[in-house]
């Protein structure tokens, strides 16, 4: 029994030095929960997974608890913690008491990369963030490597019976996006708007990226208005992500930059 303990200690040991080099290739790419199942009824076991990859597709990474600041999740206006051993992938489970709408919240600790300029400034024009193109310019660093940290601010909303309450519940993240409707009593081709804050503030002029993992290639690219809010189409059943990026100066020394990524992720229709 004490060899098998020490023997998958040592593989997730591997697993941790291994996955700790993918910062530079894992970095601009989506950021997710995922839940087993979306729908459940009160008492019902729901798995969560934590994901890393591109448009909905990519790796499952295990429960390693120095990769997270939080992992928690909000039943009926109470926090608790979501349940799960180091090593676990799926990351972790819970179960619902009553019928609710439960909010999984996901904070990653933060990582460092550093890039070439025109890297850098490729992905900050894909996350719609001109305005940092735009210092790095008047602060002389254009053609300088960025330095940067990140922080990834994942936020996932289960269904459990028919109860919908409590998906407005906030999880106190840097980043945050909140439905402004529950999605999962909403009908067919309805619309959905979310507020995005940063620092509890809303961030105007943000660029919301939206999709299905049935259509990942077919994105909708909304920018938030001068309350922090956009509207998005419902118009396919699925997975969904909703997600922005905010950078903003990083006071310390060692980088320039601290960006905070958020994701909502729900399941539309049945």
């Amino acid at each position: 029994m004490q060899s098998s303990v020490l023997m998958k200690k040592f593989l997730f040991l591997l697993l941790t030095l291994g996955l700790a080099g993918w910062s530079l290739s894992v970095h601009a790419h989506d950021f997710w929960m995922q839940a087993s199942p979306y729908y459940t009824q009160p008492g019902g076991k729901v798995k969560i997974s934590i994901h890393v990859g591109v448009d909905m597709i990519g790796d499952s990474l295990p429960n390693i608890g120095e990769w997270y600041k939080d992992f928690s999740y909000i039943s009926h206006g109470n926090r608790h913690k979501v349940k799960g051993r180091i090593g676990d992938d799926p990351a972790g489970f819970f179960s619902t008491e009553r019928p609710e709408t439960a909010v999984i919240g996901y904070l990653s600790s933060p990582d460092f990369v550093e890039l070439k300029p025109s890297k850098f400034n490729s992905y900050l024009k894909e996350e719609g963030l001109e305005k940092i193109i735009a210092k790095r310019n008047q602060l002389g660093e254009a053609d300088k490597n960025a330095r940067e940290h990140y922080i990834r601010c994942a936020k996932m909303l289960v269904q459990s019976g028919e109860n919908y309450q409590g998906y407005e519940a906030e999880l106190g993240y840097p980043l945050e996006l909140f439905p402004l409707q529950n999605p999962y009593n909403l009908a067919s081709n309805s619309t959905l708007s979310v507020e995005l804050r940063f620092e509890n503030k809303p961030v105007k002029d943000a660029l919301i990226i939206a999709f299905t993992n049935q259509q990942p290639d077919l994105k909708q690219k909304i920018r938030t208005d001068a309350n922090g809010k956009a509207t998005i189409s419902l118009n396919k059943p699925g997975e969904w992500i909703i997600k922005a990026v905010e950078m903003k100066r990083y006071p310390k020394k060692g980088a320039e930059w601290i960006s905070y990524w958020a994701s909502l992720t729900f399941k539309f229709g049945r």
